[in-house]
């Protein structure tokens, strides 16, 4: 689903992917780990367009991603899912408000939309949330409303960026235990993160990005391998 071939991405002079070749299988998940500054998160951005690569070959979903021009981005994206590390939602609307965003960026209105929500709202457990307003969540709900969001659209990939960040253990092992389960539906799936007792725990396939490098690529690893 996902090809990286001797991709290299440099900011002026420093070097923030080098000379990267992985590949994801379709429907996969796996764990992206590393020291901050490794190029965990320039990995994610170089899926999702928001960076192009300096050099090598990106293919994902069997698109060459070089061949992606800017005006067909959005139709791009929608294949794709994020979860962002700070959620990136608006804390002045209601949970639904939140997660229909991506449908109704499509032209997705009505019924369809609401129930298309509150079906992900089901999946990740808030279910009645509805029509609380973000500002009103905890950290782990708030985490839970991000992933409604990127699932929203039914895509082929999800991406999540140190979802469990600042959260508490128990909430920290809900998220990632609802990231699995979405990933066991069919959906690509690539975690960023710090996390090393998700890590150990769930073990499944981890790959460890050091100074722009895959320093290891093993199934069922744990966090140092």
């Amino acid at each position: 689903m996902i090809v990286f071939q001797n991709v290299t991405k440099s900011y002026g002079g420093r070097v923030a992917l080098d000379d990267i070749t992985l590949s994801v299988d379709r429907n996969e998940f796996i764990f992206l780990v590393g020291p901050n500054g490794a190029g965990k998160s320039t990995f994610l951005k170089m899926i999702t367009l928001e960076e192009r690569p300096s050099s090598g070959l990106i293919i994902v979903g069997g698109f060459d991603t070089d061949n992606v021009s800017e005006s067909a981005i959005p139709a791009y994206r929608r294949r794709i899912g994020m979860v962002f590390q700070d959620t990136r939602l608006f804390p002045d609307r209601s949970v639904i408000e939140n997660v229909s965003l991506p449908l109704r960026i499509s032209g997705v209105s009505g019924g369809e939309m609401r129930r298309s929500c509150e079906n992900c709202l089901r999946t990740v457990g808030l279910d009645g949330f509805s029509k609380r307003k973000a500002s009103e969540l905890s950290g782990g709900e708030l985490r839970r409303v991000a992933i409604a969001r990127a699932i929203v659209s039914q895509p082929e990939i999800l991406l999540a960026d140190e979802p469990t960040d600042s959260l508490s253990p128990s909430a920290a092992d809900n998220i990632m235990n609802l990231l699995l389960g979405i990933s066991l539906t069919g959906v690509t799936t690539v975690v960023a993160t710090h996390d090393r007792d998700a890590v150990d725990r769930l073990r499944r396939r981890v790959v460890r990005i050091e100074q722009g490098k895959v320093a290891s690529d093993e199934f069922s690893g744990g966090f140092n391998g």
